[in-house]
């Protein structure tokens, strides 16, 4: 029999935040204080304080990840792992909002949580508004705030509580809410991973303190089954369904239907690394032997064959418009949901919104502007299996391409008949 070493939990982290309020120098101080560099990083650290002195360490690493991020390189390959004795955490570095939605939206994971970064000088900025309103789009509940460089504000309470207020009434204004703000100083690594005695006054937890009470978002497994196809792959003369389970429960022996199409099938086997399972749950990636053999391809959906499953072809979206050229009114674009792809045209545009200042620009506008979000109406040029992002974030989330670009963003808000 063989044993695997018990995989400790990781926690996805987003970080956002204005250019310069500093996200880099933050991680650098996370990664030297737990020790998380690896070993090539370290041992070009031990170098450098060596030659220069230890204060050099944070400078030189944080020019490290800048240089990175500009080559379009990461520690990690996708994330930069932050070690801790608890858990471990992915932290999604992204440097503007652009880089930020596309990270979110077609990354291999989804944040569980976002570390909001706000210069406590020089407070609230346009793009701090523009990372608000996407945490809200994604639907990101777990948000922690950190108060940062308040050593150039002399650790002074008052400066904290001004942008503290400033920032709680943007996220009320959205339906959100920080769990901790917290003030810290990166470059100094006052209240990063231990209490600051410079600020007395602050009697919450320090950074990666409240880090770790945060807690994984909980997934429910009493929803309807939604296996998104991602590809096929044959084995021992056998086709291999490879999916992930995005809601519901998936039972050996249990009947299912192919979407589109609703061919009936059932499960005859179900592996999950690193081996066959009786049963699966959401989140999980499975390899699925179906009986008979029934077409299917990369889109096909998994569902059950309990409910009535059925497409509707209009949908009314939120959309984050990310091109130079405006979305019109009118317009045809590629739309991904999961693993699904599908023309779709913007039928109507009802409302332009600004998100840096969260408000609405227009009613029943023609266009979208670059940075700018809207709620659309549209129609899907072939079958699509969505659903309302409040009840299926996975199929409730899009993306709009154009000639295998990405355009835009958005998530689903209602489904309705043809007008």
């Amino acid at each position: 029999m063989f044993f695997r070493k018990k995989i400790k939990e990781i926690l996805h982290i987003a970080l956002a935040g204005h250019v310069d309020h500093g996200k880099s120098t933050l991680i650098g101080r996370l990664l030297i204080e737990t020790d998380s560099l690896p070993a090539d990083k370290r041992a070009e650290l031990k170098k450098v304080s060596r030659e220069f002195g230890p204060e050099t360490e944070l400078a030189f690493l944080t020019d490290q990840l800048k240089e990175e991020r500009q080559r379009n390189i990461t520690i990690d390959t996708s994330e930069i792992i932050l070690k801790t004795r608890q858990r471990d955490y992915g932290l999604i570095d992204n440097p503007g909002h652009v880089e930020f939605i596309k990270n979110m939206l077609t990354g291999s994971s989804r944040a569980d949580a976002a570390l909001l970064i706000i210069d406590a000088q020089e407070g609230i900025k346009d793009q701090t508004f523009r990372h608000v309103y996407l945490l809200k789009f994604l639907d990101i509940q777990n948000l922690i705030v950190a108060l940062n460089k308040m050593d150039l504000v002399q650790y002074d309470k008052t400066a904290y509580h001004k942008v503290s207020r400033e920032i709680t009434t943007a996220l009320e204004g959205l339906g959100l809410e920080a769990l901790h703000l917290v003030p810290i100083s990166a470059r100094g690594g006052d209240n990063v991973t231990r209490p600051s005695q410079a600020m007395p006054w602050y009697q919450g937890p320090c950074l990666l303190k409240a880090l770790q009470d945060l807690k994984p978002p909980a997934r429910t497994k009493a929803r309807q089954l939604r296996i998104p196809v991602q590809d096929i792959i044959q084995q021992d003369g056998k086709n291999l369904i490879l999916g992930r389970i995005v809601s519901g429960i998936l039972k050996q022996g249990q009947k299912v239907r192919i979407f589109p199409g609703l061919q009936e099938t059932h499960v005859s086997e179900i592996h999950v690394y690193p081996g066959q399972k009786h049963e699966a749950l959401p989140a999980e990636n499975v390899a699925l032997i179906l009986t008979p053999d029934v077409y299917l391809q990369r889109g096909s959906v998994i569902v059950g064959t309990e409910e009535n499953v059925q497409a509707t072809d209009r949908l009314t979206g939120s959309i984050f418009w990310m091109n130079p050229r405006p979305l019109k009114k009118g317009a045809t674009l590629n739309l991904r949901c999961a693993t699904q792809n599908v023309q779709v045209r913007i039928d109507s545009i009802r409302q332009r919104i600004d998100p840096a200042r969260l408000q609405i620009l227009e009613e029943d506008s023609d266009e979208i502007s670059n940075n700018q979000a809207g709620i659309v109406v549209l129609s899907t040029l072939g079958p699509c299996l969505t659903e309302c992002h409040t009840d299926s974030p996975d199929l409730g989330r899009f993306i709009l391409e154009l000639d295998h670009h990405i355009q835009g963003a958005g998530i689903i808000l209602g489904h309705h008949e043809n007008e």
